[in-house]
């Protein structure tokens, strides 16, 4: 609640995934990721899935849309806008947080299969977040 007690207003991302029956594979990815986004909720270092919309009309469900909550950027434009400013204390900084996020992922004895700059977002806040579970 804002200070006149309404909702504050959140923004967040909305992945939407078309086609999503178009394939046995593609279907598992999406199923395995919401999956594992909902066993990894609760983590400051995980993306947060907000929800799933439902389809508008169930018998045309061709497509999903994900919500989850909003990162200005990812890990590779950090650094490529960034490079020359970031000191040793930035990069420590971003590296431990990645660390503590994939803790929690072995801990719930799961194996990200892909983690690069690009699946690694970074809120307005500089809040590190692992992504792209699928």
């Amino acid at each position: 609640m804002d200070q006149d007690g309404k909702p504050k207003k959140e923004t967040v991302a909305i992945k939407k995934v078309k086609n999503i029956f178009e394939s046995d594979v593609y279907t598992h990815r999406v199923l395995r990721e919401l999956r594992l986004l909902r066993i990894l909720q609760g983590h400051n270092n995980i993306i947060k899935l907000k929800t799933i919309m439902r389809p508008e009309n169930p018998k045309e469900f061709d497509h999903l849309n994900i919500v989850t909550e909003y990162c200005t950027q990812n890990l590779m434009n950090v650094i490529r806008f960034n490079a020359e400013s970031m000191s040793l204390e930035h990069i420590v900084f971003i590296l431990y947080e990645i660390m503590k996020g994939l803790h929690f992922i072995h801990s719930k004895g799961i194996i990200h299969r892909d983690i690069k700059p690009l699946n690694i977002l970074v809120s307005s806040d500089w809040e590190i977040k692992i992504s792209d579970f699928g």
